[in-house]
């Protein structure tokens, strides 16, 4: 089983029902619905052709639900109490979040590849707070996976950067670390990433 999924999974609390967005697949859905972990699964994807690999993988589940739509607009308002986002940009997921309605009370489970900063710059902004975060490693790729609600949160820069609670996990030193080589490369010649670099370096320093 590939470490990202094994986190995602972990990280939906039991007995909600379940929305996929961008299922492909529905390799997820399939999972937590074998687990138990879910009452319902909706599995959402813009694409009907990606949306067929699910309908072949989950056929004949009587829990499973298959919606082709645009992001959050394939769900019905409320009907779902975890939404999974995973396989995106940040910016991505922004938009999504910014064009949908979901419940207050929702959980949204985020991995952003690219664009965290920005994601969670969004995140802050527009009345989302970050409850929990986890690093998975994949094929020498790191993914941060968040748990995320409705709330206020203020990020400090070094936040925005690094994330929440990740610099104080023993267990994202690794990606940490890894986020300050790619700094590195581009901070000679950028004063933005030099400070972006010194604020990484100060924080696992602090953390060490």
């Amino acid at each position: 089983m590939e470490d990202r999924l094994r986190v995602v999974a972990d990280m939906v609390p039991p007995g909600g029902v379940l929305a996929d967005i961008g299922t492909d697949h529905g390799i997820l859905p399939e999972l937590l619905l074998k687990e138990g972990r879910v009452q319902k699964a909706i599995c959402c994807d813009i694409s009907e052709a990606s949306l067929s690999k699910a309908r072949r993988r989950l056929a004949g589940h009587p829990n499973a639900e298959f919606r082709c739509g645009d992001g959050l607009a394939a769900l019905k308002p409320g009907e779902a109490d975890i939404i999974v986002m995973t396989g995106m940009g940040g910016h991505t997921i922004a938009d999504i979040l910014r064009h949908g309605k979901a419940s207050d009370d929702a959980l949204f489970i985020l991995g952003a590849h690219s664009g965290l900063p920005a994601l969670r710059r969004f995140l802050m902004e527009n009345g989302y707070a970050i409850e929990s975060e986890r690093v998975a490693r994949e094929k020498r790729r790191y993914y941060v996976i968040m748990g995320v609600r409705r709330g206020a949160m203020i990020l400090d820069a070094r936040q925005l950067l690094m994330g929440r609670f990740l610099p104080e996990r023993e267990d994202a030193k690794d990606y940490l670390w890894h986020l300050c080589h790619i700094l590195e490369k581009g901070a000679r010649y950028d004063p933005k990433k030099r400070a972006a670099l010194y604020r990484a370096k100060e924080a696992l320093r602090e953390n060490s």
